[in-house]
C-alpha cells in the first residue's frame, strides 16, 4: 500500500494536469453584407494555425493557414463553400509553392509551381471551364526543362518533349485531334527467358477499384506494351447541361482516359522474373471478406503458354499480390508522368475493360 501512495506522486509529476492544447477563439465580423465568425487557430506550442471565416456556415473570403513553426503555408479565398479567386500556396521554407486562380472550386487562368529551392515546376493555363488549354511546361528541380506540350480544351494536341535534367530528349509524341500519332520510344521485342515465363503469348491485367465506382486498369503484353486506363475526377459548375443539378452549382465529373507507353527488354525481365518470384501462375483465384460491402476490389489476370490465371479479391489481398501491385504501382506506373499528361478520353465498359 505505502509503494502504491508513493508512486501517485510520481505519475502526476510525469503527466502534467494542464498539457499544452492547441485552440481557437472567435469574434464576430461582417463580409458582403454577411454576419460572419472570424476563427484564429493556435497550435500547442503557441503558433498561429489558421485564420478563417465561416459566412452562413460555409468559407467565406480570405483563409489562411499556417505550420506548426507559424510559418504560413496557404492563403485562398473562398465564396461560400467554394474556393473562388485567388491562392497562394507555400513550401515549409518560406517559398512560394503555387499560385493559381479559382472560379467556383475550378482551377482557371494561369498556374505557376515551384520548387523548395525557388525554381519553376509548373507553368499551365486552364480554360472557363477549368480545363487545361494552351501551352504546358513542367521543370526539373534545377530549373530545366522537364515536359512539355500543349493542351486545346483538356485535350493534349500536337508535339510533346520530355528531357532529363542534362537537356536531351528522351521520349517524344505527337497527337493529332487528341489521338496518339506517335510514340518513341516504341516497342522493344519480348525478352528471352526460360520456362512458362518467357511464353510468346505472355499477358498481364491488373485491375484497382470496386465495382460501385469503376476501376483502373493495366494491361501488358507480350512485347511490352502497357495500356493504362483510369478514372479521371474533374470539378465542373454546371452552366445548365446537366439536369438534376442546379446551374451554377458544381459537380464531379468522371471521365475514362487512357495512355499507352512501352517497356523496354529489361524492364520486361525484371516484370517477368517478379512475377515468377511470386509464383503468380499459382495464386488462389478467390480472396473475399464477406465481412466488408463494396470497398475495394482488384482484378489479376495472368496468361501464359496459353492459360490464364483468373484472380479477384474483395476487400482481402494475398501477399504475394500485394507486392505485384506495389511494383506495377511504383515501377511501372509512377515513372510514366509524361505518357499521363498524353491521356486520351477513352470509353469505358467494366466488362470489356476486364477482358484479357
Amino acid at each position: 500500500m505505502l509503494r502504491l501512495l508513493l508512486l501517485v506522486p510520481l505519475v502526476m509529476l510525469l503527466t502534467p494536469a494542464h498539457a499544452a492544447k492547441s485552440r481557437e477563439t472567435e469574434r464576430p465580423v461582417t463580409i458582403d453584407g454577411m454576419r460572419c465568425k472570424l476563427w484564429h487557430g493556435f497550435w500547442a506550442n503557441g503558433k498561429r494555425w489558421y485564420v478563417h471565416t465561416w459566412c452562413r456556415d460555409k468559407k467565406h473570403g480570405l483563409l489562411v493557414d499556417y505550420n506548426k513553426q507559424g510559418v504560413k503555408v496557404a492563403a485562398v479565398r473562398w465564396k461560400l463553400g467554394y474556393r473562388h479567386g485567388k491562392f497562394e500556396r507555400w513550401h515549409a521554407n518560406g517559398k512560394l509553392a503555387a499560385v493559381g486562380r479559382y472560379r467556383l472550386a475550378q482551377l482557371i487562368g494561369r498556374l505557376r509551381g515551384y520548387w523548395p529551392n525557388g525554381k519553376r515546376r509548373l507553368d499551365a493555363h486552364y480554360d472557363r471551364d477549368g480545363a487545361l488549354d494552351g501551352p504546358y511546361h513542367t521543370f526539373h528541380q534545377s530549373g530545366r526543362p522537364h515536359v512539355s506540350g500543349g493542351y486545346k480544351h483538356g485535350v493534349p494536341e500536337g508535339q510533346w518533349l520530355e528531357h532529363d535534367d542534362g537537356g536531351r530528349i528522351v521520349r517524344r509524341a505527337r497527337l493529332s485531334a487528341g489521338a496518339l500519332a506517335s510514340l518513341a520510344p516504341g516497342p522493344a521485342s519480348a525478352p528471352k527467358m526460360a520456362g512458362a515465363y518467357g511464353s510468346k503469348d505472355f499477358a498481364l491485367l491488373m485491375a484497382w477499384g470496386s465495382g460501385l465506382h469503376g476501376y483502373d486498369v493495366l494491361r501488358i503484353d507480350a512485347r511490352g506494351r502497357a495500356v493504362m486506363t483510369f478514372q479521371r475526377r474533374q470539378l465542373r459548375v454546371n452552366r445548365g447541361q446537366l439536369k438534376g443539378v442546379g446551374r451554377g452549382e458544381v459537380y464531379i465529373r468522371v471521365r475514362a482516359a487512357r495512355y499507352t507507353f512501352y517497356l523496354d527488354r529489361k524492364q520486361q525481365r525484371d516484370l517477368r522474373q517478379l512475377l515468377a518470384r511470386e509464383k503468380a501462375h499459382a495464386i488462389a483465384p478467390r480472396h473475399v471478406d464477406a465481412n466488408v460491402e463494396d470497398g475495394t476490389q482488384w482484378h489479376f489476370k495472368l496468361r501464359l503458354g496459353g492459360t490464364t490465371r483468373r484472380v479477384y479479391c474483395s476487400n482481402q489481398f494475398p501477399p504475394a499480390l500485394r507486392r505485384i501491385s506495389q511494383y506495377l504501382r511504383g515501377k511501372v506506373l509512377e515513372p510514366r508522368v509524361f505518357e499521363k499528361l498524353l491521356a486520351i478520353k477513352a470509353a469505358s465498359n467494366a466488362a470489356r475493360d476486364l477482358k484479357l
